[in-house]
Order: C-alpha cells, then structure tokens, then sequence
C-alpha cells in the first residue's frame, strides 16, 4: 500500500504536542459497530496524515511549525474519521437492502441459470452475490457521500482559522502555478519554483487578484502572438524560471507541432480547391483534365482533326429525315462540327449584350435549319427527288 511507505514521524521532525499545549480538540474517534470498519484504524489514520504533509512538501515545499501540523492533523483526522462512518454506515444500509431484496428473491439470476447446478443451489448462489454487491455498493456511496460532505466543512473551517492561511496561501499559489503550466504546454513533471511559491504565499489576497488580471491580459495578448509592457519578454509571467537545455527536444516537438497543423491546414485547403474544381467541372459539362482555357488535353491537341470531303451526288436523306425536327437538327450540327474547326472557339465574352446577340443568331441558325428539313434539302443544299416531283 502507498500509505505503508509513509513514515509515522511528523515530516518537521517536532516532539508530540502535549494535551496542555493543544491548540484543537483532540481528533475523533473511528467508528465501528460489530464489524469493523475494514482497514480503518489509528496505525493507518496516523499515516493518512503523515501521507497528506509528505505530499505538501514534495508539491509546494510547505513545512509545518508545531501549531500548523497540530491542525493539518486534526482536520485530516475529522476527514478520515468521516470517510470511517461513511463506510461503516454504507455498508450497513447496503447489507440490509441486499438482505430484503435476497429474501424476496423467487428466481436465479441470468449468469446462475447457465450453470449445471439444482435450482436450489442456483437460487442460493444468486441472492449471496445480490447481498455482497448491493453491500458494496452501500460501502462506496457511504465514503464518496460522507467525505464530500466532510471535505466541504474543513475547506470552511480552514479559510476562517488563523493558522492555516499560510497553508492555503501557498496550496492556492501552487493550483495556479499548475493551471498556468499547463495552458503554456509546460510538462508537469518540471521543476517548481519555490521562492515564487513562497511570495506568493506571503502576498495579501487583493494583491494576488490584480496580479491573476494582469496576467490573464498578457496571456489573452500573447495568444496572439503579441506581448504587453508588463511582461515585454513574454516570458510568462512571475512563475517563469529558465529550464536546463535539454537538447532542443522540446523545442523540436513544439516545432513539428506546429509544421503538423501548417500541413493540415493546406491539405485541407487543397481538398477544398479540388473539390470546388469537380463541382465546377460537373456544371459546365466538362472533364476534370479539359483545360478551361487550352481546349482538350495534350493528347487531342497532337492527334489532329480528321476532317472528310463532302461527297457530291444523290444522297440518302431517309437517315437525315428519321425521328424529330430536333433530333435530325443536332445529328446536322454535330456532323458540321465535325466538317470545319471552329476559329473563335478560344473567344469568350461575359457580356450581356454579346450574350444577347449570340442567342439571337443561334436563334435565326435554328429557325433556318429548321426550314430546310420542312422543306426536304439535305445538308449540303441537295433537294431529294420526291420534293422536285412535286
């Protein structure tokens, strides 16, 4: 156990206060009623104290004089004699609920009904597990709810005795420490400064209040990337102390931090370039690798275009005339863009004029398309013979 490595001297090395000279009341006695309270005890009180003072002077260096290690024992002895009653109550209210709810039991629970045992058996097995765990149960809710309620009265009681405002001072000094190490990132395991600790334990509560407000501005400063006149280094701060060099190992771990979240914000940035390219792409109608302002890609641009003389003669104009006005138009269109190369087909205008012009020729082109397919000529200005007959 933590606590059987803990000495049973006061960690000041002071003689044992006599009842004469005590300050507080003798500590309360551990509770117990037929059954012990498990492990609670005076040998374990004693080390939950020697425990709680070894923890002081290894966080914020705090060595108590013989009056402020007589209270520390004694409010440390009220909270471990609390968590004893909790513990011996919680499990008597547990053991007697699990009694009540065994004794009205009528059937084994889920796990017994799979083991090849009686019924009886089974039903037995059952309500002992229902009585130990509801007991521990109680146990637990007994501690956690007794010990609350304990630590809340000795948190008041400290605040208003004389003789532990230099505890507190520097317990609060070294909470404040901790919480401003871990917004700058500083590991916990580094070392603390404890002259800082000390005056700051021994500054007037106001005095702390201004210096918390000032510092909360340089830091919202610094956030930014800015600093103020209080602080014109940016070093933080009255808790900054210079570490030993170690290599420029943190420093390379901040640095490869911070080239992480650089790469991360471009790769996001670049997704968000490409996908807006794709939704481009699938309005217009063309493929991701067409270049908007080079035409198609390198490989149509080295094949060249195959264009075939237009044939003299009678021709077939059922296949022209097969389907709809519309239909017979866009096979014409398509089988003249394929005849002739268009020379403005890298101009482009956003204006709304041309825009009008061009949707009005588009218009006449359409309208005179379509006359000729009314009046059967073909795409090269060939009249068929049924159309001359008559």
């Amino acid at each position: 156990m933590v606590l059987d490595s803990i000495p049973d001297i006061p960690p000041d090395g002071s003689p044992p206060v006599s009842d004469s000279e005590r300050t507080y009341p003798p500590p309360p006695p551990i509770p117990s009623f037929i059954l012990t309270s498990g492990s609670f005890n005076e040998a374990n009180r004693s080390r939950f104290i020697n425990l709680t003072l070894a923890m002081a002077a290894r966080d914020f260096n705090f060595h108590p004089t013989p009056v402020e290690y007589e209270g520390l024992s004694y409010y440390q002895s009220v909270f471990y004699s609390a968590e004893a009653l909790g513990a011996m109550s919680g499990t008597l209210a547990g053991g007697l609920i699990g009694c009540v709810i065994a004794y009205r039991q009528k059937n084994p629970g889920f796990l017994f009904r799979q083991l090849p045992l009686s019924p009886q058996y089974r039903l037995w097995g059952s309500k002992l597990v229902n009585v130990i765990f509801i007991t521990g149960l109680g146990r637990v809710w007994g501690m956690t709810s007794y010990g609350v309620k304990a630590w809340n009265e000795i948190s008041r009681k400290q605040k208003e005795d004389p003789n532990m405002q230099r505890y507190l001072k520097m317990k609060n000094a070294w909470l404040e420490q901790r919480k401003r190490n871990a917004e700058k990132g500083v590991p916990v395991k580094a070392q603390v400064n404890w002259e800082e600790v000390k005056k700051m334990a021994e500054t007037p509560v106001e005095v702390q209040t201004a210096e918390r407000e000032r510092l909360q501005g340089t830091y919202g400063a610094q956030a930014f990337g800015g600093q103020t006149d209080q602080d014109e280094q940016g070093l933080g701060g009255p808790f900054f102390e210079e570490k030993k060099w170690d290599g420029g190992v943190e420093e390379q771990q901040q640095l490869t931090r911070a080239q992480k979240w650089e790469q991360a914000a471009r790769n996001r940035e670049q997704r968000t370039k490409e996908e807006a390219a794709r939704a481009l792409a699938k309005a217009t109608g063309k493929d991701e690798d067409e270049d908007p302002f080079f035409g198609g890609s390198e490989q149509e641009e080295r094949e060249p275009v195959k264009t075939e003389e237009p044939k003299s003669g009678w021709r077939n104009t059922q296949s022209i005339r097969g389907g709809s006005a519309w239909d017979r138009l866009r096979r014409g269109v398509r089988q003249e863009g394929e005849m002739e190369t268009k020379g403005d087909s890298f101009a482009f205008s956003n204006s709304d004029r041309e825009r009008e012009i061009a949707k009005e020729e588009a218009q006449r082109e359409f309208d005179l398309q379509v006359e000729r397919e009314r009046l059967g000529e073909g795409q090269d200005g060939f009249v068929g013979e049924g159309r001359r007959r008559r």
